[in-house]
C-alpha cells in the first residue's frame, strides 16, 4: 500500500497550503464570530500594530476587545496580554465579569485569580487586568514586562501627559519581543486636544492647516461606531428608538454636543465647555506696533511652577493711559532646576526691563522659592494665595472676550494653543485636569496685577508761578504739616516704641 493512500486528501491539501503560507480558518474563531456584530468583528480581526476604537456608549467596544484579546490564544502559550483602565476598580467592573461570561459561553477552561485579576487560559496564556492612575503605576504595570497584546480602555479619562508617557515610554517597549499590538478604546472628550484626539479626531474640526490629528492618525487603524451599529441592544425598537426617547425626555435634538459625544461617539466642538474665546481678529496685535519701552509702561512677569507639567512664563504689559493689556511673550519649559529657573526669569527681566515678578507654585511653597530667588538677585513675590482661581479665570476671560487683551502672534503661540484647548472641569470652577495650562496660569497672575492699575491719564503740569502752581504748593505744604503733627503726636505717646520690633515697620 502506498503512503499517499493513507493520507487524507483534506489533510494533504492543508499541508500543501501551509507550505505556501495559507492558514486554514480556525473553527473556534468561526464559532466566536457568530456573537459579534460587523463593527466588533472588524475590530477583533484587525491585524494592525496600533488600533484605536472610538465608539459611543453601549456600542459594544468592550466585547470586541475581549474577543480580540482571546483570539489565537492557542498560538501564545505561556505569554501574557494586558487590559488597563483608568483605575483598577473600573477595570474590574468593566471586563472581569465579562471574561467569566466569555469562558462559560465557550467552555475554554480559564482559571481566574480573583486577588491578582489574572485570567489564565489552559496553555498558560494570561490576560492581566489592572488600572493606571499616575506615572508610578504606569511604571509598575509595564516596566520589565513582555506582552503580546495591550488594551487601554477609557482613554478619554486619562490625563494627556500620563497617556503619552504610558504609551510611548512604558508600554511600547513591552511589545518589542513578540511584535505585540496595542489597542486604545474610549469615547470622545469635550476638549479637541490631546493624544486621544490626535489619533481619532476629525481633521475637519481643526482650524490649523496642518492638523495634528491627521498626522498622528496615519500610523493607527481607527474604528468608529456607536449603538446604532449594535443589533444586540434589547431595548424595544433598538438603539434608534432609545436615542429618540432620550432626546424627547431631555428636550434637545441630535445637534446637542453631549448627545453627539456620549451616544454617537463623535468629536464635536462644544462651545459651552470651553473657557476662553480667542479670536485672532480681536486678540492679536501687529508686531510692527510694539509699545515704546520708555515712559508710562508697566510690565509684569508671571511664573507658574510645576514639577510634573513644567513651568509657565508670561510677560504682560499695560500703559497707564490705556486699558489695553498686551502679552509680549509666553512659553513653557520643563525639567528646570533652581539655577535654570532663575536664569529664565533673569533673561525675561533683562529683555523686558522689569523687576515685577509674581510666582505661583500650586502649593509647592511660593514664599520659600521667592526667598531662594533672592540669592540670584531676583525680587520675586509670591502670588496672593488668598484669591481663588475662578475670579482670575473670569478676569482673563473678560479681557479676551472684550478684545482688550492682545497677544503677540508668534512669541505667544504656546499660550494661544492652551487658550483654544482649555475647558471647564466638572465643577465648573477651574481648568480641566489633564490639559496643559502652565502658560495660562502664569498669565492669570500677571493680568491680575495689571488689572489693579486704574486708567490714569497723566495730568498737565502747571506753569511755574502760575495760580495753579501756587495752589499745588500750598496743598503740599498743608499735607507736610499734617504729617509732622501726626509724627509729634505719636512721639509724645509714652507707649510709642521708637524702634519697632524686628519684622514690623511703622511709618513716622
Amino acid at each position: 500500500m502506498n503512503a499517499l493512500d493513507l493520507l487524507d486528501p483534506c489533510e494533504a491539501l492543508a499541508q500543501v497550503g501551509l507550505l505556501f503560507g495559507f492558514k486554514p480558518p480556525d473553527p473556534e474563531w468561526a464559532q466566536w464570530l457568530e456573537f459579534l456584530h460587523e463593527k466588533q468583528a472588524a475590530v477583533a480581526n484587525d491585524q494592525a500594530s496600533n488600533i484605536a476604537v472610538l465608539a459611543g456608549r453601549r456600542a459594544g467596544k468592550t466585547e470586541g476587545c475581549i474577543y480580540w484579546l482571546g483570539k489565537d490564544w492557542r498560538a501564545h502559550p505561556g505569554k501574557r496580554s494586558l487590559y488597563v483602565a483608568s483605575t483598577i476598580g473600573s477595570a474590574r467592573e468593566i471586563i472581569w465579569d465579562r471574561l467569566h461570561d466569555f469562558d462559560e459561553k465557550f467552555a475554554i477552561g480559564i482559571e481566574f485569580n480573583e486577588s491578582r485579576l489574572e485570567a489564565r487560559f489552559p496553555n498558560g496564556y494570561t490576560i492581566l487586568v489592572t488600572g493606571c492612575e499616575n506615572k508610578k503605576q504606569a511604571n509598575r504595570v509595564a516596566r520589565g514586562k513582555r506582552f503580546v497584546k495591550v488594551v487601554i480602555d477609557e482613554a478619554e479619562l486619562f490625563e494627556d501627559p500620563l497617556l503619552r508617557y504610558f504609551i510611548r515610554s512604558a508600554l511600547k517597549p513591552t511589545l518589542m519581543d513578540f511584535g505585540g499590538k496595542l489597542m486604545l478604546m474610549g469615547t470622545p472628550r469635550r476638549a479637541l486636544a490631546g493624544l486621544w484626539y490626535e489619533i481619532t479626531g476629525d481633521p475637519a474640526n481643526d482650524n490649523d492647516d496642518e492638523s495634528a490629528a491627521a498626522l498622528a492618525a496615519r500610523s493607527w487603524s481607527v474604528h468608529r461606531f456607536n449603538a446604532l451599529d449594535n443589533p444586540f441592544i434589547q431595548y424595544a425598537g433598538g438603539a434608534r428608538q432609545y436615542f429618540a426617547d432620550q432626546l424627547a425626555e431631555l428636550g434637545c435634538d441630535e445637534s446637542d454636543p453631549e448627545f453627539i459625544i456620549e451616544y454617537l461617539g463623535r468629536w464635536v466642538r462644544d462651545d459651552s465647555a470651553f473657557i476662553y474665546r480667542f479670536s485672532p481678529a480681536k486678540n492679536l496685535y501687529d508686531e510692527t506696533t510694539e509699545w515704546d519701552r520708555q515712559g508710562a509702561l508697566r510690565t509684569f512677569i508671571g511664573v507658574d511652577l510645576g514639577d510634573r507639567d513644567g513651568c509657565g512664563f508670561a510677560v504682560w504689559q499695560k500703559r497707564w493711559d490705556s486699558d489695553e493689556l498686551r502679552c509680549v511673550e509666553a512659553y513653557a519649559a520643563v525639567n528646570l532646576d533652581t539655577d535654570e529657573l532663575a536664569a529664565e526669569i533673569r533673561k525675561l527681566m533683562i529683555r523686558w526691563r522689569s523687576h515685577n515678578v509674581r510666582v505661583d507654585s500650586k502649593g509647592h511653597g511660593a514664599t520659600t522659592i521667592c526667598k531662594s530667588l533672592l540669592n540670584y538677585g531676583i525680587p520675586a513675590e509670591p502670588a496672593e494665595n488668598n484669591h481663588r482661581k475662578l475670579p482670575l479665570i473670569k478676569d482673563l476671560k473678560a479681557v479676551l472676550r472684550s478684545g482688550k487683551a492682545k497677544l503677540h502672534p508668534t512669541r505667544c503661540r504656546e499660550l494661544i494653543v492652551e487658550l483654544k484647548a482649555m475647558t471647564w472641569n466638572e465643577d465648573g470652577d477651574s481648568h480641566q485636569d489633564g490639559i496643559p495650562d502652565e502658560v495660562i496660569d502664569a498669565s492669570l497672575w500677571a493680568v491680575f496685577e495689571l488689572r489693579k492699575l486704574a486708567l490714569v491719564k497723566p495730568a498737565k503740569k502747571p506753569a511755574l508761578n502760575a495760580e495753579e502752581w501756587e495752589a499745588l504748593q500750598e496743598k503740599l505744604e498743608n499735607l507736610a504739616a499734617v504729617r509732622r503733627a501726626e509724627r509729634l503726636t505719636r512721639l509724645s505717646n509714652p507707649t510709642h516704641r521708637a524702634r519697632p520690633a524686628k519684622g514690623r515697620r511703622t511709618r513716622l
